[in-house]
């Protein structure tokens, strides 16, 4: 699974010859992003996720959901998972783009979902940290003290993720780690130096 943008891709020669999209891509202002496999691209912008074929560069198939799409795609085992501004999160075939299921949050989905441990996990605009199964049933709910439209990172067990309330959460599945780290109107936002 790789995640780049769509002008990485318009760089290696992918289309854009679907003029519809293009000017959805265009118009947005979004960037969308792409989850590669078996040959394929997996894109998601405006209210559209397609599956473009790398080597003819030919669409496989198109899925148009309801509401904006702000979250990029991820892949485990044949499904594409993908956040939406209807307040859902989309599990798509990745054969045929047909929708296997969806998972209602009370929020907007920007946030992009990540896999690990066979779950899939992901924030909504209802300031909930989610994880649900990969049949898209709910494991687990964290609430936080605003929306989470940042992107969940998973490293040795605990998964991070940011919240509009200025903290960065710290969670483990077995719930003996919950932290906060870093609140922004005690400390600021992190300097850096070119040094």
């Amino acid at each position: 699974f790789f995640s780049v943008t769509l002008t990485n891709l318009a760089l290696t020669g992918l289309p854009v010859n679907d003029s519809a999209f293009n000017t959805n891509v265009a118009s947005s202002g979004l960037t969308p992003c792409a989850a590669l496999a078996g040959g394929s691209a997996v894109v998601a912008n405006s209210n559209v996720v397609k599956s473009i074929n790398l080597t003819t560069r030919t669409t496989n198939w198109t899925f148009t959901a309801p509401a904006v799409i702000e979250s990029s795609p991820a892949l485990y085992k044949g499904t594409i998972y993908v956040g939406c501004n209807d307040s859902n999160l989309y599990a798509l075939s990745l054969a045929t783009g047909a929708s296997n299921w969806t998972f209602a949050s009370g929020g907007a989905i920007k946030s992009s979902p990540a896999v690990a441990n066979g779950l899939v996990f992901f924030g909504s605009d209802d300031g909930k940290v989610y994880s649900v199964t990969p049949a898209g049933a709910l494991v687990s709910s964290y609430q936080t003290g605003g929306p989470v439209s940042s992107s969940p990172v998973i490293q040795d067990g605990v998964l991070y993720i940011g919240s509009d309330d200025g903290y960065l959460y710290a969670l483990t599945g077995d719930d003996t780690t919950r932290r906060r780290y870093w609140a922004r109107s005690h400390v600021g936002w992190p300097a850096f130096s070119a040094a």
